[in-house]
């Protein structure tokens, strides 16, 4: 079996058996209350997501059974038969069944008695109901010693991580607090030498403590992006299929990890966008010869860590949305007036297709249709606080990337003074840092000069709120950022002021709309400082004209060099 294969079964049997604990109370309440309409639709639920991931896994007997109970209750639900002995009986069985090839694994369990009595009771046969179990000795035999491990998870209640969570901010910020006793103590004088040294022991023990536990408990709730992605190669199998088309799906990374709630949550709406992208997105066979495309379309999912933020992008090599034709939809359907069509950017035409009531598509399928119910993908990336950004070149195929914030993590960050406050830039996104002076600044390329010999210096004050930079400073201070769009800009900083780890919260919706910030952390010294965003602050860049160019100087050659040395202060240490 599969590494992949093997992962998803596991993640099946964990999630099922938690599913088939929550249905054997709900058989309890049914045999009590057979009335209550709220149950039943909890047993139903709980059937369909089993028949569901079943059915991705391949899993037949499970999928048979649990599809069988599920039309069974789904009828019940509809009141379309009553909820007595005998389909409270069913159900029983179809649990019985279900228990002993989820919980045993005996995945191969033959299933056709409680699927045919389901079925002769729908057709109005009677039937007699055996109580003794479906249970397959030979075969739970030989399969007792292939069972996959599964991982034991203890429920906790989201209240107490939350509690947990709200306590080890706390610590950490004490840990920033003590941290700097020692240095407070030595300027007392010599005779505290020694408790200083012990009080420095103890706040290093402390810190180390404290940074494992901030490591565990930020990332208690987190789970790998890959577990959505892993369902979706069957779903484009399908897909294509029906579709006639010829349509594989790459996963590149899926390592990135997000909140337990979001990964679950995502899933529809990555369904419905990878839908898209194989029905109007990837072309015919017809079409893409006709392009000079290979046969195959390829639709790529994807998913990184930019900063404080998680990527996953959605991909194809299709045919690409065209930004004016979504424009003229858009006046015609009345969505845009006609005079502010002028002033739309490319990326505001595309972002039209996530408008209420926005469609392109000449008929509506049974599979998708390009901006049918996109309005509801954006609104429900929107609620778990996430963004969806869209990029596409006609002819040449679309991209759409879903960010959403880290909800808190630990940076190393370097502080730095623009217009009188702090910032964090995130220390593994800095290249290097260059000192100028005031004269080595011009404000063209000389005629005739390699352009490449130059760099361009952008202010960040400028990019962010307008605000001119002083040109009285003899020396001027800039940053690389690591990025191959910031191969040849530096942006200017009025002072560096310390190193230190940050704990970065995510920004209310209003304040991580703006461009250039990523989060915000508490100081050890109490004040909030803003995290700003290298990459979005590169990309404002490149829509700008620069504030000066500089010749480029030379790299330091010295291996390994320590960004805190090579600023000039030590970690965690401040700027005199």
């Amino acid at each position: 079996m599969a590494n992949e294969d093997l992962e998803l079964r596991k993640a099946f049997f964990t999630e099922s058996v938690d599913i088939l604990e929550s249905i054997e109370e709900q058989v309890s309440v049914l045999e009590v209350s057979p009335g209550d309409l709220e149950n039943v639709n909890g047993l139903f639920r709980g059937l369909h997501t089993i028949k569901g991931n079943s059915s991705f896994l391949s899993l037949d007997s499970i999928t048979k059974v649990s599809h069988a109970a599920e039309t069974l209750l789904d009828k019940a639900r509809k009141k379309e038969i009553p909820v007595d002995k005998v389909v409270v009986a069913l159900v029983k069985k179809v649990l019985s069944c279900l228990q002993s090839m989820i919980m045993d694994q005996n995945t191969d369990l033959d299933v056709s008695e409680p699927v045919s009595l389901i079925s002769k009771f729908l057709k109005g046969e009677k039937i007699v109901i055996d109580d003794n179990s479906i249970v397959d000795e030979k075969n739970a035999t030989q399969v007792a010693n292939q069972k996959i491990q599964t991982t034991k998870f203890i429920k906790i209640d989201d209240v107490k991580v939350n509690k947990l969570v709200s306590i080890t901010r706390e610590l950490e910020l004490l840990r920033y607090s003590l941290e700097k006793t020692p240095e407070k103590m030595e300027v007392l004088g010599p005779q505290l030498d020694d408790l200083r040294f012990e009080v420095d022991l103890l706040v290093s023990k402390m810190s180390r403590l404290t940074r494992s536990l901030s490591g565990i408990m930020f990332g208690i709730r987190l789970v790998p992006v890959g577990q959505v992605f892993n369902r979706f190669p069957k779903v484009v199998k399908e897909l294509a299929a029906k579709l006639g088309k010829d349509i594989r799906l790459e996963i590149k990374k899926g390592n990135a990890e997000l909140d337990k709630n979001i990964v679950e949550a995502i899933a529809d709406p990555m369904t419905h966008l990878i839908r898209n992208s194989a029905d109007h997105g990837i072309e015919t066979l017809e079409d893409r010869k006709r392009s000079r495309k290979k046969a195959q379309g390829v639709i790529t999912l994807d998913s990184y860590v930019r900063g404080n933020f998680v990527f996953i992008e959605i991909s194809d090599d299709g045919k690409g949305i065209d930004g004016d034709k979504i424009l003229e939809k858009a006046i015609e359907k009345g969505i845009v007036p006609k005079d502010k069509v002028g002033s739309y950017t490319n990326a505001q035409k595309l972002s039209l297709i996530f408008a209420p009531g926005f469609s392109t598509a000449e008929k509506v399928t049974d599979i998708s249709g390009r901006g049918v119910g996109m309005d509801v993908v954006k609104s429900n990336i929107n609620k778990l606080k996430g963004t969806v950004l869209i990029e596409s070149e006609p002819g040449k195929g679309t991209v759409i990337r879903l960010r959403f914030p880290m909800s808190l993590v630990v940076m190393f960050s370097l502080f730095v003074e623009i217009s009188d406050s702090c910032y964090g830039i995130p220390v593994e996104q800095i290249d290097e840092s260059i000192d100028y002076n005031a004269g080595e600044f011009l404000n063209e390329i000389p005629q005739g000069s390699d352009p490449s010999k130059f760099m361009e210096v952008y202010s960040i004050r400028s990019l962010l709120w307008g605000q001119q930079e002083d040109a009285k400073k003899s020396l001027l201070h800039t940053l690389k950022f690591k990025a191959k769009s910031g191969e040849n800009k530096l942006f200017l900083v009025d002072e560096f002021l310390s190193i230190e780890d940050a704990i970065v919260q995510s920004l209310d919706s209003y304040i991580a709309a703006m461009p250039g910030l990523q989060g915000a952390t508490v100081r050890k010294d109490g004040s909030v400082a803003t995290i700003l965003n290298p990459d979005s602050l590169l990309d404002i860049a490149s829509k700008v004209k620069p504030f000066a160019f500089v010749p480029v100087k030379e790299k330091d050659k010295t291996e390994d060099v320590n960004l805190a040395d090579f600023l000039g202060f030590s970690d965690g240490s401040s700027v005199a």
